[in-house]
């Protein structure tokens, strides 16, 4: 305190003394420091650039984080099977958006109705004039698809669409088993994307793991899961590298690289506990843009410049998902108005719960996880239709389902 400068300044303001680096004395620099992977403190953790603190980038950022907030916790405060039906119809919305940004637009109820088995491929009901019962969400909507029934070719092709199934399952599992980590280990995670096309480096993956919790645990978890998912082309790339020498080639689009990138964005949050019940929504935003807007890449890395997309796609997808909890909760109400009452063998309160579960069901998979006859299971679907619970969503009179 007595007039020695030194004391007087304020110790956090100092410049920090320039150090030789930790692999100076080693014969050979790491391979992130010798441009081979990304830096551990390069792009994921790197000091927030100028850029950071303008007012279009925060207005995204608090709009973004306000939104998932209130949607996580409404979410988890829901009835047991709201939040899991929310969850699992959150996982067709996104994609059914990732289809729109790759391809062209379907209707997540179709998309679901296509994972029970119920639809098959989509040119091929073009071609033989059946289009409708494939599609019938998509073709009652009204909305704009990108593809028209007289073109067969302009339908999303059966490869693509199985990609998006297996991306919706994939969600759907990282919000409702809470067991399932799959950036816990290299092997997890190889196991998580390999169903989408996609591989991983070990020793790519062991530095970005590194480097993506270090950013999350200084700053937002969300920023650093989408700066996460901007350097995850780094650990599929040396897997391979790998494998093309090895004479297998891995082929993927960018749409599918993007994709796999969505998904991993998603498992940092849950993995940090930023989501609790529903995945990221991220995708879902694109088909409510116009047409020409649909391929805008959601942009992921650590520059906040690339980043004010994507926040406002997050911040719209999730408005979106609120207005599906609230369509939900509503049906629940009327379930629970339905019910209200009734005996205790009564197997009515069981299939309102059954029905809010899944974005999809028929008769004949309601009978076996209520172990009913498939006739009981008709005339309950029968009763929840006309309470208002249930609409039928094939406008078929054989092989129909439900969805609340």
């Amino acid at each position: 305190m007595g007039g020695d400068p030194d004391e007087d300044d304020d110790w956090r303001l100092r410049e920090p003394h320039p150090e030789p680096p930790l692999w100076a004395e080693e014969p050979e620099a790491p391979a992130w420091a010798r441009g081979l992977l990304p830096a551990p403190s390069s792009t994921l953790s790197r000091p927030v650039p100028g850029s950071a603190l303008r007012p279009s980038f925060l207005r995204a950022l608090c709009e973004a984080e306000d939104v998932l907030s209130r949607l996580d916790a409404s979410a988890l405060a829901a009835p047991a099977a709201v939040r899991e039906g929310l969850a699992a119809r959150l996982a067709f919305r996104e994609a059914a958006g990732w289809l729109a940004h790759a391809e062209a637009w379907v209707h997540p109820l179709d998309l679901a109705l296509r994972d029970l088995g119920l639809t098959g491929s989509y040119a091929a009901a073009a071609l033989s004039g059946k289009l409708r019962s494939a599609l019938p969400a998509t073709v009652t909507s009204g909305s704009v698809t990108g593809w028209t029934p007289e073109d067969p070719d302009s339908l999303p092709e059966d490869r693509r669409v199985g990609v998006a199934l297996a991306f919706a399952r994939a969600l759907r599992r990282l919000a409702t088993a809470t067991s399932w980590k799959p950036l816990a280990s290299t092997e997890a995670a190889a196991e998580a994307v390999r169903p989408l096309g996609g591989v991983v480096g070990p020793r790519a993956f062991a530095t970005w793991k590194a480097a993506w919790k270090v950013a999350a645990e200084r700053g937002s978890p969300l920023l650093a899961a989408l700066a996460a998912a901007g350097g995850w082309r780094a650990v599929e790339a040396e897997r391979e590298m790998q494998l093309a020498e090895a004479g297998q080639p891995v082929a993927s689009s960018e749409a599918e690289r993007r994709q796999r990138a969505g998904l991993v964005a998603a498992a940092a949050l849950v993995a940090c506990g930023r989501l609790r019940a529903i995945p990221l929504p991220l995708w879902a935003a694109i088909p409510g843009r116009p047409a020409s807007g649909w391929r805008d890449d959601p942009r992921f890395g650590a520059e906040p410049d690339t980043l004010i997309t994507a926040l406002r796609q997050i911040a719209e997808a999730a408005r979106g998902a609120t207005r599906e909890l609230d369509r939900l909760l509503d049906a629940a109400e009327a379930g629970a108005k339905l019910t209200a009452g009734l005996d205790r063998r009564s197997r009515l309160p069981d299939a309102v719960e059954a029905v809010l579960r899944a974005p999809a069901i028929t008769p004949t998979a309601l009978a076996r996880r209520l172990g009913v006859v498939p006739q009981t299971a008709t005339d309950l679907c029968r009763q929840m239709t006309r309470a208002g619970v249930v609409r039928e969503a094939t406008g078929r009179r054989s092989f129909r389902a439900f969805a609340a």
